[in-house]
């Protein structure tokens, strides 16, 4: 009765209710972690490190063009 079943699994990384009571059993490995917050987190940092260093290497003219669009855009939103 213990004798290995040969189960057949046409794609054993597909999202199917078979698939995770196979898994549950250890029938078939665990489906690897999603990538998807990993990749969210990298760009919201890259989001807020680029808002950090909008002003390096701005000339006086470039900054305050800058402002001049950081105060129509706060305006706006206040609207």
């Amino acid at each position: 009765m213990d004798e290995p079943m040969n189960v057949p699994i046409e794609n054993p990384s597909a999202d199917t209710e078979w698939n995770d009571i196979l898994r549950k059993h250890g029938i078939i490995p665990e489906k690897p972690p999603s990538p998807t917050p990993l990749i969210e987190e990298a760009l919201t940092e890259a989001r807020k490190q680029a808002h950090d260093n909008r002003l390096e290497g701005k000339g006086l003219d470039e900054l305050e063009e800058l402002e001049d669009e950081e105060d129509a855009e706060f305006l706006e939103k206040y609207r």
